[in-house]
């Protein structure tokens, strides 16, 4: 029988305060100056300094465009400004955070190491230090985890729905940022894994 303890620790609402605290830490003075590397784009006094000590690149000719998709949509929502250059990282960071909760519960089967997993991931300084700043890591960070989550749930009952939504989470993420192919060889890994006896039966 559970005990009050038990019926608390395992609350259907966990997720959202979760992502709640998260995003507070990261939304709270978010349109403050700060000298960021991630920032220089809209931060004329920080692009000056990179650019006299010769750190600057051309960031566009390196990385996947999809990054400025998703800025854009922010930027047209709240504005060409600070808050609306960093809030992207901001809301997914929290987002983060929930879908840390998440594939923890799923991986681990216990309420308990889901949230010490959350908490973790929602106090570490890196996280919202990024979480704060234009760091373009913590989306395709986002979409990893929901692929992970999704791979998790094919791995136990397969089915072609959450494949469907791993591989398009996947490989958002991979358009996001290319070492996320990482990530994708391995869950496609643990997916033919899963899959090897009807794998084995076709192609027989």
């Amino acid at each position: 029988m559970n005990t009050d303890k038990g019926r608390w620790i395992q609350a259907w609402w966990w997720p959202i305060a979760l992502f709640a605290a998260a995003f507070l830490l990261r939304f709270y003075h978010l349109d403050i100056v700060r000298l960021w590397y991630d920032d220089t784009p809209i931060n004329a006094t920080a692009a000056t300094i990179y650019a006299l000590k010769g750190y600057l690149a051309p960031d566009n000719w390196w990385t996947q465009p999809a990054k400025n998709i998703v800025r854009f949509v922010f930027v047209f929502v709240f504005g060409e400004s600070l808050l609306g250059w960093r809030m992207s990282t901001a809301v997914f960071g929290a987002a983060s955070v929930t879908m840390a909760y998440l594939v923890a519960r799923r991986a681990f089967r216990s309420y308990r190491v889901a949230l010490f997993a959350a908490v973790l991931l929602m106090l570490d300084p890196l996280s919202i230090l990024m979480g704060r700043s234009t760091s373009e890591e913590i989306v395709p960070a986002f979409f990893t985890l929901v692929a992970v989550l999704f791979c998790l749930r094919f791995l136990n009952r397969p089915n072609e729905y959450d494949l469907a939504f791993a591989a398009s989470a996947i490989g958002t993420a991979v358009a996001l940022r290319l070492y996320c192919a990482v990530a994708a060889v391995i869950l496609t890994a643990a997916v033919l894994w899963r899959l090897r006896h009807e794998l084995r039966d076709w192609w027989v």
